[in-house]
């Protein structure tokens, strides 16, 4: 599943970017899943270098999603107050521009 996610990258031009983005979002369940997988399967899944190996991976890309979430948490800067209209030209009569 996790490699038809990436590969799916390279189809964007043909499935549409709000498909393709909408289907990238299940590489947020597909990435927990296949790292419990590997941390509880397999014979290599206690061993020191193994689960050293993992953490190497996994914390960093937890570290990442901490601090997107809370820049997420803090309210936005406040908006620019609003430029005040500049004054209103006065018209120009009439008969300037009238031909004589």
């Amino acid at each position: 599943m996790t490699a038809l996610l990436g590969l799916s990258y390279y189809m964007r031009a043909r499935i549409g970017v709000q498909r393709w983005r909408r289907l990238h979002r299940f590489t947020a369940l597909a990435w927990p899943l296949a790292l419990a997988h590997s941390l509880g399967a397999g014979t290599d899944a206690g061993t020191a270098w193994f689960t050293a190996a993992v953490g190497i991976v996994a914390v960093p890309a937890l570290a990442l999603l901490a601090v997107r979430l809370a820049d997420a948490r803090v309210a936005p800067p406040p908006a620019p107050a609003p430029r005040p209209l500049p004054a209103r030209a006065e018209r120009v009569p009439s008969r300037l521009w009238s031909r004589a």
